[in-house]
């Protein structure tokens, strides 16, 4: 297969359909969540990202700030913002209780 390692062989077969070149990486829709998911999501997802920004503005707090208040890399917390890295339940306990905002804040 063109010496592609096993985890590319489906773009030599033509079958790519997303690409995500900041992260390096392809996918196919089969496995791609983002590619499943509806407007309704994304608009909501959209809006939930831009509250964790606003949060974050609201404390007086850079990207670097929080980020070192959570021992994390500044990319960490601008991927976040960005969409680009999902944040689990447990972080965004974190970053809720360091903005001094309730969950609530972020998902209602």
């Amino acid at each position: 297969m063109l010496g592609w390692p096993c985890a590319f062989a489906p773009f030599a077969l033509g079958t790519l359909r997303t690409t995500y070149p900041i992260l390096g990486y392809f996918a196919l829709a089969g496995n791609n969540p983002a590619v499943l998911k509806d407007a309704s999501y994304r608009r909501r997802y959209k809006l939930f990202l831009k509250r964790l920004r606003q949060a974050r503005l609201e404390a007086g707090l850079r990207q670097e700030e929080v980020a070192r208040k959570l021992n994390r890399p500044q990319s960490f917390v601008s991927k976040i913002e960005s969409g680009e890295r999902r944040v689990d339940v447990v972080e965004l306990e974190d970053l809720s209780r360091l903005y001094r905002k309730s969950l609530n804040f972020f998902v209602g």
